[in-house]
């Protein structure tokens, strides 16, 4: 329908975003007089929704398995992460953990479904070895890469 909408709008001679917003309510009439279709069963076979919004928000986020290591850390998308200790956590060692990547960039970390507490430890330092580094700066870089080597 975007193509079609687009192409609509040049046939009508619509140049700006107010003509476009007062036309646009005539072409949704037209375009549902010619195409829609009545349905099949009158019958509303729709189902409530049984999930809450927090299930909602894990099942739209993207899940990734973890390892936690011995010093109860995990890694994710070049972050360490360090999960705070207690007796529950600690029977989690060398167990796989989900780590959940909300849309809106907030991470979480879960065993079974049950939130595990956490912070993020230290950020990977990463050398871009195809940037370009000013004079003035050059000595820093150098003694970081002869560090790292």
């Amino acid at each position: 329908m975007q193509d079609r909408l687009i192409k609509e709008m040049r046939l009508a001679g619509i140049n700006n975003i107010e003509e476009a917003n007062d036309w646009v309510p005539t072409f949704l009439s037209e375009h549902n007089r010619r195409f829609a279709k009545p349905a099949k069963y009158s019958k509303d076979l729709h189902q409530p929704l049984r999930e809450s919004s927090s299930e909602l928000d894990d099942i739209f986020s993207w899940q990734v398995k973890r390892k936690l290591s011995k010093a109860l850390t995990f890694q994710y998308d070049k972050v360490r992460y360090l999960v705070d200790p207690n007796p529950k956590t600690e029977a989690l060692i060398g167990k796989h953990i989900l780590v959940y990547d909300y849309p809106d960039g907030t991470i979480d970390a879960k065993y079974c479904g049950d939130p595990l507490p956490f912070k993020a430890f230290d950020k990977l330092d990463k050398i871009d070895q195809g940037a370009t580094v000013e004079n003035k700066r050059l000595g820093l870089v150098l003694a970081r890469i002869n560090r790292c080597i």
